[in-house]
């Protein structure tokens, strides 16, 4: 179809090989190639694509937060809204070009005057961190008059979680997301569910259960992950929980994130209590996972079991030539002395010096890690 000249298969094409859709076939480099080239030559779609993949979006390439604000910005003034709200965001994160809240405002409440509920939306969480609760009630409100069923959600959601200051009203939010629950929302049903785990909210356990269950059900990944997390903390809330776990992660291991499903696949590791098959187990699931599932497992195994976490940094720093102690899953002087040298090498120690076992510490060196691993692999 390029080759024939059909008007934006060259363009898809790229998107395609920047987004990894063509799996193993898939050349980021090549398409982020021909979208820069498109780009240059007057192609606004395909610019507005590669800023998009540079800005986090769910492609191969590296974020570029530099990058994607100058590509944005050099298609925004020519009436490319949706580039214009990305720009916005970025300039009040301060993402790749200087942070200006008042100007980032500015620009979305532009935008949001056209009546878009997602632009509504997005100026509201600005307001909202921005302090300025009223004004996010009020475009919040504004989305919802224009049919935005989201926007609903996010008003509720925004209460309950006191993110209005002294305009929260918890017990308006609840009612309505339970409204919206009952009318079928998979979103509110959720929201209610991680409000529950949090205890921040009480409510019928069995019946939330039962609502994510028949939303897992209906192919809902999203209500799966909620589901595996909720009868986890509340197992009496479905009957043969700890079964129904391990079937929701084997049915559903090839089509969720390494991220959601290892964290689960360890906990219950964590349950059986297997003595020293335990370490082997959570060894072999690390060593075979992806960099995300290597560090969100390694965060729920210091949440979960400290000697296990312990165990694991010895054995992945060994692999590395870091560490050359036993692998016994004790803070030892030696653990330490390798940590805080990894840490040293890879630029974190100034997080990894407030102690190996501080969440902070474990959630970079977590990260640090499974790059590293990555890396190692590769080569």
């Amino acid at each position: 179809a390029a080759k024939n000249r059909m008007k934006g298969a060259e363009r898809t094409r790229a998107e395609f090989h920047v987004l990894g859709k063509f799996g193993y076939l898939s050349d980021p480099e090549s398409g982020e190639a021909v979208l820069s080239r498109l780009g240059s030559q007057g192609d606004q779609r395909a610019a507005y694509i590669l800023a998009n993949a540079l800005d986090g979006g769910q492609s191969l390439l590296e974020k570029d937060f530099s990058r994607a604000a100058k590509l944005y910005a050099s298609i925004k003034d020519s009436g490319h809204a949706r580039a214009a709200e990305k720009y916005a965001i970025l300039q009040f994160r301060g993402n790749g070009l200087k942070e200006d809240r008042r100007s980032a405002i500015a620009i979305m409440r532009t935008l949001a005057a056209d009546g878009h509920p997602r632009v509504q939306r997005s100026l509201a969480r600005m307001l909202i961190e921005a302090g300025r609760p009223e004004e996010a009630i009020n475009a919040l409100k504004a989305a919802v008059q224009n049919g935005d069923e989201t926007a609903k959600f996010e008003l509720a959601r925004a209460h309950v979680r006191g993110s209005l200051g002294p305009k929260s009203r918890i017990s308006e939010g609840s009612k309505s997301l339970l409204a919206m629950s009952d009318y079928g929302d998979n979103a509110a049903t959720r929201e209610l569910s991680r409000l529950m785990r949090r205890q921040e909210l009480a409510l019928e356990e069995a019946n939330i259960a039962t609502k994510l269950k028949y939303d897992s059900d209906s192919g809902d990944l999203k209500s799966t992950v909620e589901l595996l997390r909720f009868i986890r903390v509340f197992p009496d809330s479905l009957p043969n929980s700890f079964a129904l776990r391990k079937r929701l992660i084997s049915e559903n291991a090839a089509l969720l994130s390494q991220r959601h499903v290892v964290p689960e696949q360890i906990n219950l590791l964590l349950e059986t209590r297997e003595g020293k098959k335990l370490y082997e187990r959570i060894t072999r699931l690390l060593t075979e996972t992806s960099p995300d599932g290597y560090e969100a497992g390694l965060r729920t195994l210091h949440r979960r079991d400290k000697n296990a976490y312990t165990w694991i940094l010895q054995y992945s720093l060994q692999s590395l030539g870091e560490f050359e102690g036993n692998l016994n899953g004790k803070m030892t002087k030696s653990t330490i002395r390798a940590i805080q040298g990894f840490c040293r090498r890879n630029g974190i120690y100034d997080t990894c010096r407030k102690g190996p076992l501080k969440s902070a510490s474990a959630k970079v060196i977590a990260g640090t890690l499974a790059k590293k691993l990555k890396d190692t692999q590769a080569k």
